[in-house]
């Protein structure tokens, strides 16, 4: 992978620490422990697949929560619009923040010509970065599932992205903490993929590349935004930040 023109950036886990969310999820709401697990339980299930629509993707998502839940569709769907995902706003605002220079990165990649995307596979990106203090207004091109009706590691949303960012995939860097669903993506849409350090146990899961702190990858980006366009990507590891 010679030179990158467009990055593409997960959200939980990459652009904050977000360790411990579904336990405070779960404190905040108690009640609603059962629906969570189902919830996280049908996500792991569809891993990967692609309905083509967000239509058809969220008919089967919360068909199959709804017969985990021994509830309706419309309950089901209803109480992850109306409580979950504002349960999520709230807890993120209260309890999480951007990790440091987040987002002057963005804008520096930006104003360097470097497309750039947030890509989630939870619903309302936008709204959840509001919540961790970012500036939606400058970030980029945001996307989740209620854009594609696909969940990582599909690959149409990678290469549709990039599209958008008027990248080819073989020019487009991801960034992410998870290498079954960030970079198994990546590597299938023939991208690159650099793995962040996260403070989930399940990262140490992962058997992609080696991963890197934040700081390391912030840093890393900083230094050669001007010079991105022709980085050699082909190289097993990314350069190293000259201080540290």
């Amino acid at each position: 992978m010679l030179g990158i023109n467009a990055v593409i950036f997960d959200l939980d886990g990459t652009l904050y620490n977000s360790a411990k969310l579904g336990r405070r999820l779960v404190a905040a709401a108690p009640l609603d422990c059962l629906l969570m697990r189902n919830e996280r339980i049908v996500r792991a299930e569809l891993k990967g697949c692609d309905f083509s629509s967000p239509d058809a993707f969220y008919g089967e998502f919360f068909l199959r929560i709804a017969r985990r839940s021994r509830r309706s569709e419309p309950q089901i769907r209803d109480w992850y619009f109306s409580r979950y995902m504002p349960l999520m706003l709230k807890v993120l605002e209260k309890q999480y923040t951007l990790y440091p220079g987040a987002e002057e990165l963005v804008r520096t990649l930006q104003d360097s010509g470097i497309g750039c995307a947030v890509y989630s596979d939870y619903p309302n990106t936008p709204g959840r970065l509001r919540a961790l203090g970012f500036n939606t207004e400058t970030c980029g091109s945001l996307y989740g599932p209620d854009d594609f009706g696909a969940l990582k590691p599909a690959e149409r949303p990678f290469r549709e992205i990039a599209a958008s960012l008027g990248a080819s995939c073989d020019k487009t860097l991801v960034i992410g903490d998870r290498d079954d669903t960030d970079g198994a993506g990546a590597r299938s849409a023939g991208m690159g993929f650099i793995r962040i350090e996260s403070g989930k146990k399940r990262s140490a899961k992962n058997t992609g590349d080696t991963p890197y702190p934040w700081f390391t990858i912030r840093t890393i980006l900083m230094d050669h935004a001007e010079t991105l366009k022709n980085l050699d990507l082909r190289k097993p590891n990314p350069p190293r930040p000259t201080a540290v």
